[in-house]
C-alpha cells in the first residue's frame, strides 16, 4: 500500500517502521527513569544503614524527572556530611574515654598527699610558698590531692608536681591538673607552663572537703542539705579552694579548675552555693563569667551568692597577707545568710566592715 504525504511517496512499511522506531525510543526514555529512581532509592537504603538508621527527609518520587538526578547527588552528599559528623563525634568521644582513663590510670600511681612526709615537695609548696599548713594536718585531707612526678617534653626531664584530681557528679574521676614544682625551690618549675589540666575537666570537680566532715552522721534533707548549716562554696583554683580550708571554713569546698568550669556544676535543688570569686578588677573578663555561672546555677535550682575579696586578688593572697583569720569573717557571714532561720546571721553580720560596698561582686 502507497501513502502520499505533502506530495511524497511513502510505503506503509516505512510508517509502521518510524512509528515502532518512536515507540522504541519512547520505551527505553522510560526505562532510563526508572532505573535512575531505583538506583537513587538503593543508594539511599543503603546510606541509610550505613549511618545507623539517620533518617534524612528527600521524596525522590514527587521530584521532577529532570531534577532526580540532582538531587540524588545533593542527598548522597548530605549523607556524606552527616557521617563525617557522626564520625567526628565518635572518634571525639573515643579520645575522651582514653583521656579519662588515662587520669584513673595517673590517679592510681600517685601518691596521696595526707600520707606522704611533710618535707614533700607538693607539701612544702604549699606550706611555704602558699600559706596552707593547718588544712595539711589539722584537717581530713582530701585523697584527690595527690603527688607524682611528671614529664615535661619541652625541657625533657621530670618534675615533681601537685596533682588535683576531679570528680564527675557520678563520683568517677574523669582528669585533673598538675602544677609542676622546683625540687630545690619548693615553689614552681621555671618552665612556660606550670599548670597542666589532663582528661576531661568539664563538669567534675576536685572535693577539697566534704558537707560537716566533723559530723557524717547527719543525714541529708530533701533540699540538698543538711539540717545545720552545710554550704557548698566553689572555688575556681586549688590554692584559692585550700585557703578557705585553711581558714577553718567548714562544710562542701569544691575546686572547679578554672572559672569557666563553674556553671557545669549540677546542684541539688535547693542547694545553697557560694561562688568565691578572685577580685580580677571590675573590667575583667573573669566578672562576666562569674555572673554567667551563677545565673546558669540559680536556673539550674540553686541559690547563689558570690563573694571576693576586697583587694585584687584571690582568697590565697588574701591569707598571706591578712591570715585566715580575715578569710574566714568575710565568708562566714555570707555562709550565714544562706542558712534558713539562722540565729547567728544578726551576730556574724556585725563582723562586716563599712566598706561592704567593696566587698561586693562588681557588675559592671
Amino acid at each position: 500500500m502507497i501513502i502520499t504525504i505533502k506530495n511524497k511517496t511513502i510505503s506503509m512499511e516505512n510508517v509502521i517502521k518510524r512509528r515502532l522506531k518512536l515507540e522504541q525510543k519512547k520505551a527505553k526514555i522510560i526505562t532510563e527513569e526508572a532505573r535512575l529512581k531505583i538506583q537513587a532509592r538503593k543508594a539511599r537504603t543503603r546510606h541509610l544503614i550505613e549511618i545507623g538508621g539517620l533518617v534524612v527527609k528527600a521524596k525522590l518520587d514527587d521530584l521532577p524527572t529532570n531534577s532526580l538526578l540532582g538531587a540524588f547527588v545533593s542527598l548522597k552528599e548530605n549523607l556524606s556530611a552527616n557521617k563525617k559528623r557522626q564520625i567526628q563525634t565518635q572518634t571525639e568521644q573515643e579520645s575522651e574515654i582514653v583521656k579519662m582513663k588515662r587520669a584513673e590510670i595517673l590517679y592510681e600511681k600517685s601518691d596521696a598527699l595526707k600520707y606522704v612526709m611533710s618535707n614533700n615537695v607538693a607539701k612544702r609548696y604549699l606550706s611555704e610558698h602558699r600559706g596552707i599548713q593547718e588544712a595539711l594536718t589539722k584537717y581530713q585531707l582530701s585523697f584527690d590531692l595527690r603527688t607524682n612526678m611528671m614529664w615535661d617534653s619541652n625541657s625533657k626531664q621530670y618534675y615533681p608536681a601537685l596533682m588535683a584530681f576531679a570528680r564527675n557528679k557520678d563520683g568517677n574521676i574523669t582528669g585533673g591538673q598538675a602544677i609542676y614544682l622546683n625540687k630545690k625551690t619548693n615553689n614552681k618549675a621555671e618552665i612556660e607552663v606550670h599548670k597542666r589540666s589532663f582528661g576531661k575537666i568539664k563538669g567534675s570537680f576536685v572535693e577539697i572537703s566534704k558537707n560537716h566532715e566533723e559530723q557524717q552522721n547527719i543525714p541529708s534533707s530533701k533540699d540538698g542539705n543538711n539540717s545545720t548549716n552545710n554550704v557548698t562554696i566553689i572555688a575556681a583554683g586549688l590554692e584559692t579552694s585550700l585557703s578557705i580550708r585553711e581558714a577553718g571554713i567548714k562544710g562542701k569546698i569544691l575546686c572547679s579548675l578554672g572559672v569557666s568550669n563553674i556553671r557545669n556544676y549540677e546542684p541539688l535543688k535547693g542547694e545553697r552555693i557560694i561562688i568565691a570569686a578572685d577580685n580580677d578588677g571590675k573590667d575583667a573578663v573573669s566578672v562576666h563569667t562569674v555572673i554567667k555561672a551563677q545565673e546558669e546555677l540559680i536556673r539550674k535550682g540553686a541559690v547563689v551568692s558570690i563573694i571576693q575579696p576586697a583587694e585584687k586578688g584571690d582568697f590565697n593572697d588574701m591569707l598571706k597577707s591578712q591570715g585566715a583569720e580575715s578569710v574566714r569573717k568575710l565568708i562566714e557571714p555570707e555562709i550565714a545568710k544562706l542558712i534558713p532561720d539562722s540565729k547567728v546571721a544578726e551576730l556574724q553580720s556585725s563582723l562586716r566592715t563599712n566598706d561592704n560596698k567593696k566587698l561586693q561582686f562588681q557588675l559592671y
